[in-house]
C-alpha cells in the first residue's frame, strides 16, 4: 500500500528487486495529468525524501534504497 496525497491523475506503485546483496527500493510514479507534477518520495526503510519531476503523460523511477535486507518496505509518496 502506497501512503500520501496525490491528485487522482497521479498513481505510484514499488517493487523491491532482488539483487546479489539485497533488494532494490523502487517506486514508479505514472503521470496522466496535462501538467508536470513534482513529488516527495519516502518510505518507512529509508525516511528521508527525495524530491522528483514528473513530467505531463510521463513517468519516473526512485530509487530510495540499494541492497536492503528488507524486501517489503511502504512508500510515501505527496505531489
Amino acid at each position: 500500500d502506497v501512503e500520501g496525497t496525490r491528485p487522482a491523475c497521479v498513481t505510484v506503485s514499488a517493487v523491491a528487486r532482488a539483487q546479489a546483496i539485497g533488494y532494490d527500493h523502487v517506486v514508479t510514479i505514472r503521470n496522466a495529468c496535462d501538467a508536470p507534477v513534482a513529488c516527495r518520495v519516502s518510505t518507512d526503510v529509508a525516511p528521508s525524501p527525495q524530491s522528483v519531476s514528473v513530467p505531463s503523460r510521463g513517468a519516473g523511477d526512485v530509487l530510495t534504497w540499494r541492497g536492503s535486507p528488507a524486501r517489503v518496505f511502504t512508500p510515501r509518496v505527496d505531489c
